[in-house]
């Protein structure tokens, strides 16, 4: 069993696994969900970056990040495009790209720029890599959908993080900064799964 922790943005009970709680040193503290729409642009970014920069004055905090609004809808209408061998798939793609690299030109500084584009532009090229691959088989699966719906959370993820460890050395918060991938826990229920 998992230990409890109270959301105070969101008013329920959530469970982190125990093996999460440990690794972490964690205990009581605010979990604070940001979704697609407080992400939508690189100014609300930074309104979201003002608001956990006072929570980690008084609470132990633990911030989630959803993908930039609207990128999740768009994953999957590009899944289904290229499951139908539409080649417009490839035009919000680039949309996509282009959106994602804007956002680290704005919000992180030039000189730190070079390694988070890269990560942006290599996610990029896989999700491209998939798409081909619906495209050319005329076949989309749950796993491939599930896996395609994701990328957006792990694009959000590394801009973010990026920014945060700038935004935060700012302020002298001293905050560890945790890469998604060093928690996510999966699994084979594509589409089931329980948290």
């Amino acid at each position: 069993m998992g230990s409890l922790i109270y959301n105070l943005r969101h008013p329920y009970i959530c469970t982190f696994p125990k093996q999460l709680i440990s690794k972490f040193k964690i205990s009581m503290m605010n979990v604070l969900k940001f979704g697609g729409s407080s992400l939508a642009s690189p100014e609300r970014i930074k309104l979201v970056a003002e608001t956990v920069e006072k929570h980690l004055k008084n609470d132990s905090t633990l911030a989630v990040f959803s993908a930039f609004g609207g990128v999740t809808n768009d994953l999957l209408e590009m899944a289904e495009l290229a499951a139908q061998e539409d080649p417009a798939y490839k035009t919000i793609l680039e949309k996509n790209e282009k959106r994602h690299l804007d956002a680290v030109r704005e919000l992180i500084p030039v000189n730190d720029q070079s390694a988070i584009l890269s990560k942006v532009k290599t996610e990029f090229n896989r999700l491209e890599t998939l798409y081909e691959g619906v495209y050319l088989l005329n076949e989309l699966s749950n796993k491939t959908r599930h896996v395609v719906s994701g990328f957006g959370e792990i694009l959000s993820s590394l801009i973010i993080n990026a920014f945060f460890i700038g935004w935060l050395s700012v302020f002298q918060c001293g905050l560890p900064v945790l890469k998604v991938y060093s928690f996510l826990i999966e699994n084979h229920l594509f589409g089931i799964g329980k948290p």
